[in-house]
């Protein structure tokens, strides 16, 4: 019986497939084929299947997704006033996939798929309307048409104002958060995040920043860092060029709960029109060079 379902999934993800044009995802490897109505999300990584309907994929690499998801079915039917309707496991390509579909007592039901191997772990996840059965149907469908290439470069400041280049920097693009695409995260060498290792947001301002001088947007930031930190001090705080535009810089050094140096690399860079702010964090042993985090930001580029 178990064969026989497994047979008419994969058939129904073929038959679904075939003829459809598949879109990529942007910041992820992940393709999907979108129904008329349906758009990438464009404040977040995914598919906005309607005005409150969404299908968030999340990609990670360096995660296992053998020991992310040893406990996937288990972990569910544990969750109070959760009922499993279904469960399965499969393959996505050539990589194996667990497909759950959950009903909460919040009125309403959730599918998500997980697949990936000993190197990477995407999650597709959405939810839906108990009493609406038709966008269930249609969630399914664009879920099961998911396709993974392995070896796509990602770019992922195709629907950004601006841009950076790390083919030269330690710092690798590792990904932005499902719920943000205005927020880009860097780690050494792309690898899974590290707190031991240097790491780097990027984040576009709201248009409405500008209208307040970058020393005060720092400052207030200096502010909030005080209140979470111990032994904190401002290392320097200069004005400068930064590949052509308008930055601010500010570092920060505290006291991490090792007992070791942390450093703090803020940089606020802007043109007429947008601004970004560039976030890092190093712990040191030794004297701090920030060119582990410029060798990066030096590569910005505003869009025209």
């Amino acid at each position: 019986m178990k064969k026989t379902a497994l047979v008419l999934t994969f058939l129904v993800i073929s038959l679904i497939s075939y003829g459809q044009k598949k879109v990529n995802v942007p910041g992820t490897r992940v393709w999907m084929a979108l129904p008329e109505g349906a758009s990438l999300g464009k404040n977040f990584t995914g598919v906005q299947m309607n005005k409150s309907t969404v299908i968030f994929v999340m990609e990670q690499k360096g995660k296992n997704f053998y020991s992310n998801t040893k406990d996937f079915k288990e972990s569910y039917a544990q969750i109070p006033d959760l009922k499993v309707i279904d469960y399965q496991e499969f393959k996505i390509g050539q990589y194996p996939a667990k497909f759950i579909w959950v009903q909460s007592n919040s009125q309403k039901k959730a599918y998500q798929l997980v697949f990936g191997d000993s190197t990477f772990s995407v999650t597709i996840v959405s939810s839906y309307a108990l009493e609406n059965e038709e966008m269930g149907k249609k969630i399914k469908k664009v879920i099961l048409t998911v396709q993974y290439e392995r070896d796509q470069k990602i770019n992922p400041y195709n629907n950004s104002v601006f841009s950076l280049d790390d083919a030269h920097s330690r710092l690798k693009f590792y990904r932005f958060p499902v719920s943000n695409d205005k927020f880009f995260m860097y780690t050494l060498n792309g690898k899974e995040m590290n707190l031991d290792e240097p790491r780097l947001s990027v984040t576009l301002m709201p248009t409405d920043a500008l209208q307040t001088p970058p020393e005060e947007i720092l400052q207030s930031i200096f502010e909030k860092e005080k209140e979470n930190k111990v032994g904190i001090s401002k290392v320097s705080n200069i004005d400068k060029i930064v590949n052509g535009y308008q930055a601010h810089e500010l570092i920060i050094k505290s006291k991490s709960t090792q007992g070791k140096d942390l450093y703090s690399f803020i940089q606020l860079i802007s043109n007429n029109r947008y601004q970004v702010l560039v976030q890092g964090s190093r712990l040191v042993d030794r004297k701090f060079d920030p060119k582990i985090f410029t060798e990066l930001t030096n590569t910005i580029h505003f869009k025209k």
